[in-house]
């Protein structure tokens, strides 16, 4: 009985293992990208545009990737150029792929920024039916791919499994949403730089410069001071506008933020300055007033030139 009575009890501990039927495991069917053109890269409308050559190796002969894959972008097409039967029974397909895909950009470190464009293809059926197995050796960028500005530092191929948190309103679904398998293609660039980097924020710059000037003229004339301050400040809006334009709202204080408050920063506080001496002078003479300038001058420049040379060295560490 007391044999009897242990062939039950390890019955019921093995029984939650046995009563679930170890099925076949899921096709993997083989598929990787060969990119041939990025382009549009958009940092304010969050997009880039890429075309690639995707080619799936389905063992089981029944996978067909016009009604399988889902592309992940705003817009795209998948045609097939070919399908054939391999020796060993598996069947190859052949497509291209050309897709405008939301990406969130990093414009923190704009412009010695880096980014990685990511793009993914999903499985219509789930995991349990279907896998990717990432064809990694024969996916790459093709040498004739350029983009504006930018060089490709890397490519990487990876499957992943995700699990969407909606059953879509389907009733017979399950409790649990179930698990899909996902390609991801990861292109990292880097954005080629230059010694002109300074031409990008041209006004700023300017602005900057022209506050420095102010310094050089007699605290008394206070009129062309403040024409200055004026110049100068139409330099650096006019030049943060068209970054705006450019990059986009950026949730981060990047270099661009930084470039900005320092340039008026400098603007405020020779404008500042001038008034300030302006007073010296009929209180004190030209000369302390002068001596005054010069020195207020010489600290802020040092001070905000030290500052921007920093954060630009700073950037893309």
């Amino acid at each position: 009985m007391r044999a009897l009575a242990a062939l039950a009890w390890l019955f019921l501990l093995l029984h939650p293992a046995l009563g679930v039927a170890a099925g076949p495991p899921p096709p993997r069917v083989r598929a990787g990208l060969f990119v041939t053109s990025l382009s549009n890269i958009n940092f304010a409308s969050g997009s880039f545009t890429i075309v690639a050559d995707a080619w799936f190796v389905d063992p089981t002969g029944r996978f067909d990737p016009q009604t399988q894959v889902e592309l992940s972008g705003r817009e795209g097409q998948l045609e097939t150029l070919s399908k054939e039967r391999l020796p060993d029974g598996s069947v190859y397909v052949w497509t291209r792929i050309r897709v405008v895909v939301d990406q969130s950009f990093d414009v923190a470190d704009f412009p010695k920024d880096r980014q990685s464009l990511v793009f993914t293809l999903d499985a219509e059926d789930p995991a349990d039916a279907i896998r990717f197995a990432p064809d990694v050796a024969d996916t790459g960028i093709g040498d004739r791919v350029a983009i504006s500005g930018w060089k490709v530092v890397g490519v990487e191929l990876e499957e992943q499994v995700v699990r969407f948190t909606s059953r879509f309103g389907y009733p017979a679904a399950a409790a649990e949403p179930s698990a899909y398998s996902r390609l991801v293609l990861t292109v990292d660039i880097a954005r080629q730089r230059s010694v002109l980097v300074v031409d990008k924020f041209l006004g700023l710059t300017m602005g900057f410069l022209i506050s420095l000037l102010m310094y050089l003229v007699r605290p008394s004339q206070l009129g062309v001071k403040v024409s200055l301050a004026t110049t100068a400040i139409l330099a650096a809006v006019g030049n943060r506008y068209s970054l705006d334009a450019l990059l986009g709202p950026a949730a981060s204080f990047g270099l661009v933020d930084q470039v900005t408050l320092i340039a008026f920063a400098s603007i405020y506080t020779a404008t500042a300055s001038s008034i300030l001496v302006y007073y010296v002078e009929e209180g004190q003479g030209v000369r302390v007033a002068t001596r005054l300038d010069r020195r207020i001058g010489l600290v802020t420049s040092l001070l905000y030139l030290t500052l921007g040379v920093a954060a630009f060295l700073y950037a893309g560490r």
